[in-house]
């Protein structure tokens, strides 16, 4: 990982660092730079701490595969399923392909070693778990309920395809997460901090106002509509009104400078506040009280 001068008159910095993937030099995102280098001892720092984020990730990857080393029969066994979700999923089989060698491959292989396929029924309740905890193969986030079922989808798929080629005895199907689950996303999995970061400093060029408005709906989750209508008196500076509230707040380590206030929200799209922050329209549609820390 490297840094070098670049642009006109060379005022500005790019990192670059070798992809032995792709066998090229890779430059970073704007945001994938945090903000606030302004010295030469600050970028090498920074090299040097996203090399090793870089290593780190490759060094995942390759433990995630090392069943490959271990059972070379497993290898051939998953050559066998990928030519049978070819024909059964030709759109959909990458996926499955992906997930097994990533996650499933990975917890009973290498996290364990059962290798007997008769048997992994009886773990199942465990690679639950271990899901539970797993961070994604790049990056530092735990799964998603999606992403979880989508393992356990590949996971039964590749036990059918093994039972019907006489490879397994019986088909036991281990049971996914709660459908209701999948919709429970927080932030990160929604848009990440560094394209939120990117996304950020392109609009500063582009929209002074919009950049404003993005930066409060992914600080504070707050819906398009919400943002639109917002206007200088729904913004409270200080302690929330309920005590019994702040008290709870403070006793779980949150802390604020003050909260927005929504007493309603627009009905459509054109009863909004104007340009001199009133309201266009009286006509508001589902009254309301929100409160939002800031």
């Amino acid at each position: 990982m490297y840094w070098q001068w670049r642009g006109k008159n060379l005022k500005r910095r790019v990192y670059m660092y070798y992809d032995s993937t792709l066998k090229k030099n890779v430059r970073l995102r704007v945001g994938e730079i945090p903000p606030g280098i302004n010295s030469d001892e600050e970028a090498d720092t920074f090299c040097h701490q996203k090399e090793s984020e870089i290593e780190a990730s490759k060094i995942r990857i390759l433990r995630r595969l090392k069943w490959k080393s271990r059972y070379h029969n497993f290898e051939d066994l998953m050559e066998i399923f990928k030519n049978e979700r070819l024909k059964e999923s030709p759109n959909n089989w990458k996926n499955d392909i992906y997930y097994m060698e990533q996650y499933v491959l990975n917890f009973f292989i290498n996290q364990n070693t059962f290798s007997n396929m008769n048997d992994w029924y009886i773990h199942f309740e465990n690679f639950k778990n271990w899901l539970d905890k797993v961070k994604t193969v790049k990056g530092n986030n735990t799964l998603a309920y999606s992403t979880k079922n989508q393992c356990i989808k590949a996971l039964n798929a590749f036990l059918k395809v093994m039972h019907r080629k006489n490879k397994i005895e019986r088909i036991t199907k281990c049971p996914q997460f709660a459908r209701h689950l999948e919709n429970s996303k927080n932030a990160e999995e929604v848009i990440s901090e560094s394209d939120t970061l990117k996304i950020y400093n392109e609009l500063k060029s582009i929209n002074s106002l919009a950049v404003e408005l993005f930066f409060i709906l992914t600080h504070t989750g707050l819906r398009i509509n919400e943002g639109l209508g917002l206007c200088l008196d729904n913004l409270v500076q200080g302690d929330v009104e309920n005590r019994t509230f702040h008290e709870q707040l403070i006793r779980h380590g949150v802390s604020y400078v003050g909260y927005i206030s929504l007493e309603s929200q627009p009905a459509n799209s054109t009863n909004i506040r104007d340009n001199v922050r009133k309201r266009a329209s009286p006509r508001w549609n589902h009254p309301q009280k929100d409160l939002m820390l800031v």
